[in-house]
């Protein structure tokens, strides 16, 4: 069980508990959209360790190569300050942490199909977003559409220079207008059918009556 286990108690606060079920928060939890001031490139992540990447993780953004352009004035990170496995601990697990939370997003409004929020950030970053990167998600920033981008491997990014900043999302289904227009287009030719097949059968039956 959790509670049996002393660890729980450095990474963990206890809320709750019901019979012998016990309600846990992190306190190394991240917010919905938090921000990263140096990039490395895919195809350089993909080359470093399993290992290594969670550490890289913690002070890095992962950008797209043909889209590093569109995130000007981040710095290149440099695999010589990954934090090292044995130099590992709370503290500087905590302060790996801190620093992703500064410039976070201050979310106004959230739903499954839009959300809203501000961010005032001290410098040139990247934000990352708690959720996949899909096409159906249109961006605006500070009132104009922007493209997202593609972040560590598969998530959503949003570039921000220095400043304040409006951000608006919102989710359109994709392929919604031509599925509607299909349905349209079934439902016309059913009813086209139906009346090319009523106006046949009485002819047919006429032609059953004189034989």
């Amino acid at each position: 069980k959790v509670t049996n286990n002393p660890m729980w108690k450095m990474s963990h606060d206890s809320l709750n508990k019901f019979g012998d079920v016990v309600v846990l928060k992190s306190k190394f939890d991240l917010p919905f959209g938090y921000t990263y001031d140096t990039y490395m490139t895919q195809s350089e992540f993909e080359k470093i360790s399993m290992g290594l990447r969670e550490f890289v993780s913690f002070s890095s953004c992962v950008i797209k190569d043909e889209e590093v352009a569109n995130a000007p004035g981040l710095k290149h990170y440099n695999l010589a300050d990954t934090m090292l496995a044995r130099t590992f601990n709370w503290d500087t697990y905590r302060a790996s942490l801190n620093n992703l939370r500064k410039d976070s997003l201050n979310i106004t409004l959230f739903s499954e199909k839009k959300i809203t929020g501000t961010a005032n950030v001290s410098e040139n970053k990247v934000m990352y977003l708690s959720f996949p990167w899909d096409k159906g998600w249109h961006l605006i920033v500070d009132g104009k559409e922007v493209e997202k981008l593609y972040l560590n491997c598969g998530m959503t990014g949003i570039y921000l220079a220095k400043g304040n900043h409006q951000i608006e999302l919102n989710y359109e289904l994709r392929l919604a207008g031509k599925g509607t227009y299909m349905s349209i287009g079934g439902i016309v030719f059913c009813g086209i059918l139906f009346v090319f097949f009523r106006r046949l059968k009485p002819k047919e039956s006429q032609e059953n009556d004189n034989q």
